[in-house]
């Protein structure tokens, strides 16, 4: 075989070569921005999901004891409260609402009546009341207390 032959052979192997190279770079390229612009909102949505995961860690205070002489006497105990509020703008009959509260609670209607009276948005009527008078005040299916 004569040079110039095998140099043109070398050529074509060359060609084919570059052919494969430049037809394998569109393909990935072409993957890529498929990837990148068609894709993209998939992706965002899986690794927004990856970064943001919420727990809910229960947290509890430990009681605190102490001694009288010989025996151990709690201080502090854990004990959930709730918060008794209204929104005056969904309060249809003031009274009544405030008789009733009175009624479980044992406070006085008339206390209740100003405080309502005086929110707007909303009025917080008792702050740390127990489970037991949270659950009657439930009960009484007023719709316009949370």
């Amino acid at each position: 075989m004569t040079p110039i032959r095998e140099g043109l052979i070398w050529r074509g192997r060359l060609r084919y070569l570059q052919f494969g190279t430049v037809v394998l770079a569109g393909v990935l390229i072409g993957r890529l921005g498929y990837l990148q612009i068609v894709q993209h909102d998939k992706y965002q949505a899986q690794a927004a999901e990856e970064h943001t995961r919420k727990y809910q860690i229960p947290s509890t205070r430990g009681e605190i004891y102490a001694y009288d002489g010989s025996t151990v006497v709690p201080l502090v105990l854990n004990q959930t409260m709730h918060l008794l509020y209204v929104d005056p703008r969904y309060v249809d009959d003031r009274d009544g609402v405030a008789a009733k509260l009175a009624e479980v609670t044992g406070a006085k209607a008339a206390d209740y009546r100003s405080r309502i009276d005086k929110g707007i948005e909303y009025a917080i009527l008792e702050r740390r009341i127990s489970n037991d008078i949270a659950t009657k005040v439930r009960e009484l299916g007023i719709k316009a207390l949370d």
